[in-house]
C-alpha cells in the first residue's frame, strides 16, 4: 500500500478526473465549468498553443501529453522528496 500512494499515480488520476469530466461534457452540465478552465490550466500543452480553438480538435492527443506530463511531474516530486527523506535520515 505504501507504494501505491504516490505522485506519480496521484496526479495523472486527479487529471485523468478533470478529462473525463471535460469529455463527458459533465462539468457543463453540473456548472462546475461552464468555460472549459479546468482542462485548460491543467493541461501542459496548452500553455504552448497560440489557437486554442483549433486545439480542441486534438483533444484526445492534449489529453494523453498531459497524462504523461502529469505522471513526469509527480515522478520527479518522488524522488526529491524520497532525496529530502534520505538526506534527513542520514542527518540522524
Amino acid at each position: 500500500m505504501k507504494k501505491i500512494i504516490r505522485f506519480r499515480y496521484i496526479l495523472p488520476f486527479l487529471y485523468f478526473c478533470i478529462a473525463l469530466l471535460d469529455w463527458t461534457e459533465l462539468d457543463v452540465a453540473w456548472n462546475i465549468d461552464d468555460k472549459n478552465l479546468m482542462i485548460f490550466f491543467t493541461s501542459p500543452p496548452f500553455l504552448f498553443i497560440n489557437d486554442i480553438n483549433s486545439a480542441f480538435h486534438y483533444m484526445v492527443l492534449i489529453y494523453l501529453i498531459s497524462l504523461l506530463v502529469w505522471f513526469g511531474v509527480g515522478y520527479l516530486m518522488d524522488i526529491v522528496i524520497s532525496k529530502i527523506a534520505d538526506f534527513i535520515r542520514s542527518m540522524k
